[in-house]
């Protein structure tokens, strides 16, 4: 009931809508949702979507890097430390005019790591040290920055040029300068502990004169037995086949050599081939021997021959530290694959790629 007030006049009721307008107003749509709940949901809906490229990242790169490949004692080598050794010496062998050696120098570099620890927490015990100066100048020396006979260069001149080549040279190999010294650390430990080994060599020995022809091929190791029993000297066919430097350089002489101066299968063949007869082939080193034994005696250990002992008294130092300590070396076909895939990939060409010709094969 609606009550009038004396003198008020009564409002007006609205006037009726017409039924289009009633039936828009019923299809109109709700409130939107907050700004935040919208957002909220998109990111649920797109965070799968996002999180694909990112685990494949991670799968891919970031976890395969984490694989261990080395553990000396507490110390863990992973596969990017692994990887950055083989690019390093990728890039070394390239300035050196060498190739990488698949089939052997992945796992020489394991063998150099897993013995580059050894040394560096062995040394102390032995007295050897590399500081940081040491350490300064093997680089300086390893990339000729180091004055030379009568150069006539102020020492800030020296610096600021081995600092500009050290530079470029951390560029090319990939690495930081403190990894960079590390591996420079390791090689003057390495070089001073040889020398500090150095007691363990005799001072006198039993010496055989020995010749030597190396190949690479089991077969090829019968043509240098025909030509040799064929009356061909021996000089002249290590001269014009073999692949060792020193035997080729010095018409296969390779002097007089005390025991266990030579890779060990070498070193028993020295004192137990007849003397002038010629040897069956020796596997040695990626590569296969054929040897000639001019004379043994007892002889003073010095020249070429002592340096080639201090050698040795290494290797036996680093075999006995191998058994001393906890070495794990983990290695497999998937992680050789990967290693080699990943050198590869930052190889860098040493030449302008011609451009292909229509025909050309790949």
């Amino acid at each position: 009931m609606t009550v009038e007030m004396p003198g008020q006049q009564p409002e007006a009721a609205p006037p009726p809508q017409p039924a289009t307008a009633r039936r828009r107003a019923r299809r109109r749509p709700k409130p939107a949702r907050s700004v935040k709940t919208t957002i909220l949901l998109g990111l649920i809906v797109l965070a799968p979507v996002a999180a694909i490229p990112a685990y494949g990242y991670y799968t891919n790169i970031i976890e395969p890097m984490q694989i261990k490949m080395v553990r000396v004692n507490d110390t863990l080598f992973r596969m990017e430390d692994y990887v950055e050794r083989m690019r390093f010496l990728e890039v070394e062998s390239q300035a050196a005019g060498r190739k990488v050696d698949f089939g052997s120098d992945p796992f020489r570099m394991l063998d150099e790591m897993r013995d580059d620890e050894l040394i560096r927490q062995g040394s102390p015990r032995m007295g050897v040290t590399a500081s940081e100066q040491e350490v300064t100048n093997a680089i300086k020396e390893r990339l000729a920055a180091l004055p030379r006979e009568g150069e006539q260069t102020t020492p800030e001149e020296l610096e600021q040029n081995f600092k500009e080549l050290y530079k470029q040279h951390l560029s090319e190999v990939n690495l930081s300068d403190e990894k960079y010294r590390k591996l420079m650390q390791a090689n003057v430990l390495r070089r001073k502990l040889r020398e500090a080994l150095s007691d363990r060599v005799p001072s006198v020995a039993e010496h055989a004169h020995v010749m030597g022809i190396k190949v690479d091929e089991v077969q090829q190791t019968d043509d240098v037995k025909k030509r040799l029993t064929g009356g061909e000297d021996f000089g002249a066919v290590a001269r014009a086949i073999s692949t060792d430097f020193d035997s080729k350089e010095n018409r296969g002489d390779l002097g007089w050599m005390p025991r266990r101066a030579l890779d060990r299968q070498l070193d028993q063949a020295a004192f137990e081939v007849p003397l002038n007869e010629t040897s069956e082939p020796i596997f040695v080193d990626r590569g296969f021997w054929i040897i000639r034994v001019l004379g043994r005696e007892v002889r003073n250990v010095e020249g070429k021959a002592k340096e080639k002992l201090k050698d040795r008294a290494l290797l036996d130092w680093l075999e006995e530290e191998r058994k001393a300590n906890t070495v794990e070396v983990y290695f497999d076909s998937d992680r050789y694959a990967y290693v080699i895939d990943k050198v590869r990939e930052y190889r860098r060409p040493t030449a302008p790629q011609q451009q292909q010709q229509p025909g050309q094969p790949q």
